[in-house]
C-alpha cells in the first residue's frame, strides 16, 4: 500500500514537471511566476498536494481543493477557492462569484507587491 502512494505522487511530479515544461515552450515568463507560487505553498505548509487541474497547477490539503495558479497569455492567476473568506484591506482580490477570488500576477515583481505570503497564510488556515 505504501508502494502504491509513493508511485503516485511520483506520477503527479512527473504530470507537472510535463506541465511546466511545456508550458516554457509557449509562456516561459509564467513558468517562473508559476513555480514562485508553488514554493510559497511548499514553503508555508509542507504537506500540500498539487496536480495539473483545469488547466494549471491546483493545490489540494486534506484532499479538499483550495485554490491553484493558473497560466495565461499575459499573467498567471492566482486562485483561492474560499476566497470570499479572506481579509482583502486593499481590494487586490478580483472576481465577485460566490466563493472564490483570484488575484493576477503580472510579473514576479507581483508576487510580493499583491502581498501572495498573506492570502496563502490565510487559504491555508481556512483548511
Amino acid at each position: 500500500m505504501g508502494y502504491c502512494i509513493v508511485k503516485q505522487s511520483h506520477l503527479m511530479d512527473k504530470t507537472i514537471d510535463t506541465f511546466l515544461n511545456d508550458l516554457d515552450l509557449r509562456a516561459p515568463e509564467q513558468v517562473a511566476i508559476l513555480e514562485r507560487v508553488r514554493g510559497i505553498y511548499k514553503q508555508l505548509h509542507p504537506t500540500i498536494s498539487e496536480k495539473v487541474i483545469y488547466g494549471g497547477i491546483g493545490f489540494f490539503l486534506n484532499e479538499q481543493h483550495i485554490g491553484g495558479v493558473y497560466p495565461y497569455k499575459e499573467y498567471a492567476s492566482v486562485v483561492f477557492s474560499r476566497g470570499n473568506e479572506l481579509k482583502d484591506h486593499d481590494s487586490l482580490l478580483k472576481g465577485n462569484g460566490k466563493f472564490r477570488r483570484h488575484l493576477k500576477l503580472y510579473d514576479l515583481d507581483d508576487i510580493e507587491a499583491k502581498n501572495i505570503n498573506f492570502f496563502v497564510k490565510q487559504n491555508l488556515a481556512l483548511g
